[in-house]
């Protein structure tokens, strides 16, 4: 007896490799949930479309307060009530009388700079009364800006909210869309919106990294942790404080300047730019810190150099940023001493 004609053979493989790739992905992802709060995307560097949509509904009353920063601020380590964006929110609101206070935490790993600045032409929609950026002053790099003597690809950055860059071009500054837009970009746009399981396409194979040792050997690099976080708590601290050599090199002018532009656009009342702790001293600091403070204040942001707001002993052990536990509570107390008086301030502002 023959099988079916081959046609039909190959049909039929054709019908079960497209519901396998509708309905796998679909299987392990665990979908977000409006009005519910986070205290950071649980996909990580994935699906910030959804991300962005659901944490960008308001609820007002509130004072919304916008929170970029990287795997420092998303604590990848432990569980959301640990983490230092959502203990600040909690210490905001500690005996407030007037509107609650929200901090909306869109922080990853690495974070380069073109994703913040996607970040911030999307906050547009989330309309925050206060942009609080927490980066290290290195953070400008010229890496983000040019590669290989090209202009550095937005294929190159790990997070998917620079998939639909296209569909926001009119709220990105001129010099990124002529830097970092190409006819690509529009391509993969269509696909992020057009092709619903597109934003899943790594989805299964991070699930199998994450579940099954023995397949983390053929994964490849660039896909490890892409959408899942560990959320183990760890209790590990650095048994000696080294001491580094300089900062970064002076920050690049270009980036700044595509930075600066995309948080004004924001709307935000308040911009403030923070240095984050890090456990290491600085034996010679350079001139990039200085260089950037003053070109942030010339365009009207607030910086704070908390870079030794954490004692070293509150960081994990092996780690330049990644703050342990009692790390987290430590930031979040400093930054909501600095933050009360600026969220205190802003509801007469916001009225007129």
């Amino acid at each position: 007896m023959s099988g079916p004609p081959l046609p039909a053979r190959i049909l039929s493989a054709v019908l079960v490799i497209a519901l396998a790739e509708v309905a796998l992905p679909r299987a392990i992802y665990d979908p977000l949930v409006p009005g519910k709060r986070y205290g950071r995307n649980a996909h990580l560097r994935r699906d910030w479309d959804n991300y962005i949509r659901v944490t960008s509904l308001p609820s007002d009353p509130e004072i919304r307060v916008l929170l970029l920063s990287n795997s420092q601020g998303n604590g990848p380590e432990y569980p959301e009530p640990v983490i230092y964006p959502w203990r600040l929110q909690d210490l905001l609101n500690e005996g407030r009388s007037g509107p609650p206070v929200r901090v909306v935490n869109w922080s990853y790993g690495p974070n380069r700079v073109p994703e913040a600045v996607l970040l911030l032409a999307r906050a547009q929609e989330l309309r925050p009364h206060v942009v609080l950026a927490v980066f290290h002053p290195g953070w400008f790099q010229e890496a983000d800006l040019v590669w290989k003597g090209k202009p550095t690809p937005l294929s190159m950055f790990p997070g998917d909210v620079v998939d639909t860059a296209w569909l926001y071009r009119d709220r990105l500054p001129a010099a990124f869309r002529a830097h970092y837009l190409r006819p690509v970009t529009a391509v993969s746009a269509l696909f992020a919106r057009a092709w619903p399981t597109y934003r899943f396409r790594d989805l299964p194979v991070s699930y199998l990294q994450v579940r099954l040792p023995w397949f983390r050997p053929f994964v490849p690099e660039g896909e490890w942790a892409a959408w899942f976080l560990a959320g183990r708590a760890r209790r590990s601290r650095l048994q000696a404080q080294p001491v580094a050599g300089r900062l970064p090199p002076p920050p690049t002018p270009p980036l700044v300047d595509m930075f600066l532009e995309a948080s004004a656009r924001t709307g935000a009342p308040r911009r403030v730019f923070v240095y984050q702790p890090h456990y290491f001293r600085v034996a010679d600091p350079g001139e990039g810190a200085e260089l950037l403070r003053r070109r942030l204040q010339d365009a009207g942001l607030t910086v704070w150099n908390m870079g030794d707001s954490v004692p070293w002993t509150q960081f994990l052990e092996g780690q330049n940023l990644h703050l342990a536990d009692d790390g987290h509570l430590t930031f979040a107390a400093a930054l909501a001493e600095r933050l009360r008086p600026i969220v205190d301030a802003l509801p007469a502002a916001i009225a007129r």
